[in-house]
């Protein structure tokens, strides 16, 4: 006759295998006694306890007053309402991953992409065996990648990118014969890539970029992974040739090999139809030879190719002819810095969509194919450091979208073309050490503005007499302006501001006639203000954040601290419209000044700066600006009344006439009217 056992004592069995479970060192393993979808629950729970922070509030619903398969992020099967996946991606969750997320045994995919997650990935991940996808990248883990993952034999897509990892990559991972994306880029793997990977036929994207993985790759390896669209192995130590077999992997659209060691010749890739991109620079490629770009040829069967960059090796020998007959789709080229001698094939124009081409630091001898100037959606030009020589083709006036053209250190001579001039969005232009004559008199607009030009302006820019617009302003310029710049007569606009510019202003500024804006902000000027021509309209000249200068600038033939007051009025209606006294549209009646006093005060709210309405994360205004637009809203009220009251502050200290503006000290007094009484309330400020 069996014992009988009573009810409480089965409840309180119950509790202690329960407490067992959570307390044992084994937390994977599920206790008989408990129900599955509790134990779910309860891991649920064991990896919300782990996490330290979680500022956006994901795990909020983590609690007892839903289902657990209501929680967000968490998704179960219909039939028996087990967890199958967890997405929480992009949610900054920080802390470990709970051990017990191995008892979540139903689970199909865990996705924490782009967290802040660190220490190692729990080795108990290995127990689900039904997990088909891994997506732990973007975050902070350390440690090893744990062997046993290989265990999770239905791993269909595995992707630790973007962490801490070190140590080798485990030669178990071969056991995962389901897998087809791999990706354990930045990282700090080191040793070599298991052979046991290579046998893996169904991977179609494996990259290790950015590690410290050493060796070569197996002479097998296209045989080995048929299916393989994505390679990409940049950033690392390993040497030796490119398999010859890489052709059969012809489903590849993308070989990046960037920054490594590898050597020998380039083979033959006639079999990648859909290749894109091959990135093979900085490498040792090529032994010098005539025929090392011979499989350039092979690359013309690729109808696809966009990207082609073969940038710092050894390249020998002439380009071949074929080039031409590259994709009509290519938009990159660069053979920059190898030994490739002769010239460039008359045929390149036939690469119309090319946007950037780079032969900088080769040896062609040979003169620029006026060929060139078919490719119109050019960009970037660099073939300095050759040995060019003849004239600069006029056909390059018609690379209209021209941001940069590097011909320097070559043995170009004759005159520079007029049709550069053409080229209105060239922001880089480097002709020196040439054989070059002539100048750019014709050039009429030049803007070089926030780049990180340093040194002095050259004096040969008192040649170009017909430049109408001249901007070099958010530069490191520094010294005293050169005395040539007073051959610029027909000056329409020019800004210097935010440099180093220092002495004092030239005296012919303001023999400029048609000088009709002006700004030499955020200099080290000093010395007195010159008084006559544009000088004496303060509306078109901007001189603040000159520490040194006597008065900004004055209006009539008085230097005036009244200019300053008027340099703090556009200052604050730059802050707050994001407008530039010197944009486009603004003329002599259409001015920021103008602009900002129509739009008061109904249309305030309207041309401040989008920016101030942006949240933050927690979705509240940042600045509460944005709740202007609640009528019912007493503090966005504020707000808008606050804004409306700073631009009054701008508009009244850049009035026209200096008997209209106010002191400065008034101009104080009324800002701390603004601030005390339209935003003591307000917090957030």
């Amino acid at each position: 006759m069996g014992v009988a056992v009573s009810w409480p004592f089965f409840a309180f069995m119950h509790i202690v295998v329960i407490l067992l479970c959570l307390g044992s060192g084994f937390p994977y393993v599920a206790c008989s006694f408990l129900g599955g979808n509790e134990t779910d629950r309860l891991a649920l729970l064991a990896f919300k306890a782990e996490i330290t922070a979680d500022p956006l509030g994901a795990l909020n619903t983590w609690n007892e007053s839903i289902h657990f398969c209501q929680w967000l992020g968490v998704t179960c099967g219909r039939r028996h309402q087990r967890v199958t996946a967890i997405y929480l991606d992009h949610q900054k969750l920080s802390g470990p991953i709970s051990l017990h997320i191995g008892n979540l045994s139903f689970l199909r995919e865990l996705s924490l992409h782009n967290n802040s997650l660190s220490h190692q990935i729990p080795p108990e991940v290995g127990h689900l065996q039904r997990l088909q996808v891994l997506f732990l990248g973007n975050n902070s883990f350390s440690g090893e990648i744990p062997p046993n993952i290989s265990a999770c034999t239905n791993l269909v897509n595995l992707e630790i990118f973007g962490n801490r990892i070190g140590g080798s990559i485990p030669i178990a991972l071969g056991r995962l014969t389901n897998l087809e994306h791999l990706q354990l880029a930045v990282n700090r793997l080191v040793g070599t890539i298991p052979f046991s990977i290579f046998n893996l036929s169904s991977l179609s994207l494996f990259i290790v970029l950015e590690n410290q993985i050493r060796g070569s790759l197996p002479s097998g390896l296209g045989n080995t992974l048929p299916n393989l669209h994505f390679f990409e192995v940049g950033g690392n130590f390993l040497s030796g040739p490119i398999p010859v077999s890489i052709s059969n992997a012809t489903k590849l659209f993308h070989i990046g090999l960037l920054f490594n060691r590898f050597s020998g010749k380039v083979p033959p890739l006639e079999k990648l139809h859909d290749l894109q991109r091959l990135i093979l620079a900085q490498n040792h490629l090529g032994i010098g030879e005539a025929d090392d770009l011979s499989f350039l040829t092979s690359l013309t069967n690729t109808s696809n190719m966009i990207h082609l960059n073969l940038a710092d090796n050894d390249f020998g020998g002439m380009l071949p002819d074929t080039i031409s007959n590259l994709s009509i789709n290519l938009h990159y080229l660069n053979l920059q810095r190898n030994k490739i001698v002769g010239s460039i094939p008359t045929g390149i124009g036939n690469l119309v969509n090319l946007q950037a081409l780079r032969l900088l630091g080769n040896h062609f001898t040979s003169t620029i194919p006026a060929d060139l100037g078919k490719l119109d959606k050019l960009q970037i030009l660099s073939l300095s450091s050759n040995n060019f020589y003849g004239e600069i083709p006029l056909t390059f006036g018609n690379l209209t979208l021209l941001t940069a053209l590097s011909i320097s250190q070559n043995r170009l001579h004759g005159s520079i073309p007029s049709s550069l001039g053409k080229c209105k969005m060239l922001a880089e232009l480097r002709l020196d050490r040439n054989n070059l004559t002539g100048n750019l008199r014709n050039v009429e607009e030049l803007d070089v503005s926030e780049n990180m030009l340093v040194g002095n302006v050259p004096s040969d820019l008192g040649s170009c007499v017909k430049l109408r617009l001249l901007y070099m302003e958010g530069n490191k310029l520094w010294g005293i302006l050169p005395s040539s710049l007073s051959k610029l007569r027909g000056i329409e606009e020019l800004d210097l501001s935010q440099n180093n510019f220092s002495g004092k202003i030239p005296a012919y500024l303001q023999d400029f006639v048609f000088l009709r804006k002006l700004n030499l902000s955020f200099n080290d000027f000093e010395g007195v203000v010159p008084k006559k021509g544009i000088f004496g309209n303060a509306t078109a000249v901007f001189c603040l954040g000159n520490k040194k200068l006597c008065g900004e600038y004055g209006m009539g033939n008085e230097v005036s601290t009244f200019g300053d007051v008027y340099s703090y009025g556009i200052l604050i209606l730059e802050i707050f419209t994001r407008k530039r006294p010197t944009d486009n549209a603004f003329n002599d009646s259409a001015t920021l000044h103008n602009f900002a006093k129509m739009a008061l005060p109904e249309q305030g709210a309207s041309i401040a700066d989008p920016t101030l309405f942006q949240q933050s994360e927690n979705g509240e205004a940042s600045s509460g600006i944005n709740k202007t637009t609640n009528q019912n809203s007493i503090e966005g009220q504020r707000i808008e009344e606050c804004l409306i009251s700073i631009l009054k502050v701008g508009i009244t200290c850049s009035e026209e006439l200096l008997r209209d503006r106010p002191a400065m000290n008034e101009v104080v007094a009324q800002l701390h009217v603004i601030k005390n009484t339209l935003l003591g309330g307000i917090t957030a400020l």
